[in-house]
């Protein structure tokens, strides 16, 4: 059967109109979150002025919030008014990359972390070219391999299911102080040399701005926040992989609907639902139900649509 594309659009707006509530209930779960992820990407929109400067800005909840939940929301640009706008008076952690972008939600009292993966792809640019027996002697491999440290006491954390006290004790312990203490000496000597190397200079810039922005080890202060961004950059691919397919969006409205209907999709699966037969029933039953027992984390939503049963 050949369906025309603007019927194709007006079926998915019409559901999304139907889905508001269930999209209003995870726009609050976020902005009650005790840590938030954030990224962004790009996002072509034909009917805006700026066309190709357009974004999406994802939220992600932490791992250890009891309730998860994505949110996609559409910005005619990459400033972030609109994310402080929608979060104002929030005072809790926000974990991200190192657009510059955030520095003015620092300024209104929100702690950031920024992304240790991101200072390592830096360095890891440096040395990638080069053999592999040749990187753990260059200043950028040594630098890697620190932070590699780091990420193998991350690993063990998780697979070990320490709770999120026993995290922060475990950082703050001497074993893996010793290595951020390591990283920072040999980065600051490194810093003070002539170097020759545009990408190291960039490098050591990039963790050293970091550093006096007071951004580096915000997640020392609690064990529940991660050491980098790569949940929120997990929860921005979905969308990346579709704009592959669908390209663009054509109006300023298609491009929100869009936002809309993958947050509801994504929080789906962040908890363990199978998100057509939930978005089915929902539809179904929006009008005849109260809204918080369509919730996604609602009990009996969890046991009628988890994909495995009562497992995240």
């Amino acid at each position: 059967i050949v369906i025309p594309a603007n019927n194709l659009s007006n079926y998915v707006k019409r559901a999304a109109e139907k889905l508001m509530p269930i999209y209003e209930c995870i726009v609050e779960i976020i902005k009650k979150a005790e840590i938030l992820h954030v990224d962004e990407t790009t996002l072509e929109v034909l009917n805006v002025k700026n066309k190709e400067n357009c974004y999406v800005f994802v939220y992600r909840t932490g791992l250890y919030e009891k309730i998860q939940a994505s949110l996609y929301v559409f910005n005619e640009d990459r400033k972030t008014d609109r994310t402080e706008k929608m979060i104002e008076g929030y005072k809790k952690y926000l974990v991200v990359d190192g657009y510059t972008g955030y520095d003015k939600l620092g300024k209104s009292g929100i702690k950031i972390q920024r992304c240790w993966t991101h200072i390592r792809r830096k360095f890891f640019d440096c040395i990638k070219i080069l053999p592999e027996e040749k990187r753990k002697n260059t200043k950028a491999g040594k630098i890697v391999s620190l932070i590699n440290e780091l990420y193998k006491y991350e690993r063990r954390f998780k697979e070990e299911s320490k709770i999120a006290s026993e995290v922060k004790e475990l950082r703050n312990g001497n074993k893996y102080q010793k290595i951020l203490k390591e990283i920072d000496d040999k980065i600051i000597s490194y810093a003070k040399e002539t170097e020759k190397d545009q990408k190291l200079k960039e490098a050591l810039n990039y963790y050293i701005n970091i550093k006096e922005k007071g951004e580096l080890y915000t997640y020392l202060e609690d064990g529940r926040i991660e050491i980098d961004n790569n949940l929120a950059e997990r929860t921005v691919k979905p969308f990346v992989i579709g704009r592959k397919n669908f390209l663009f969006c054509k109006t300023e409205n298609g491009a929100n609907i869009s936002a809309m209907m993958y947050t509801i999709v994504q929080t789906c699966i962040n908890n363990g639902l199978n998100p057509e037969e939930y978005i089915k029933y929902v539809l179904e039953n929006i009008e005849k139900k109260e809204v918080e027992i369509l919730l996604p984390w609602n009990d009996y939503i969890q046991k009628e649509f988890s994909i495995v049963k009562k497992s995240r």
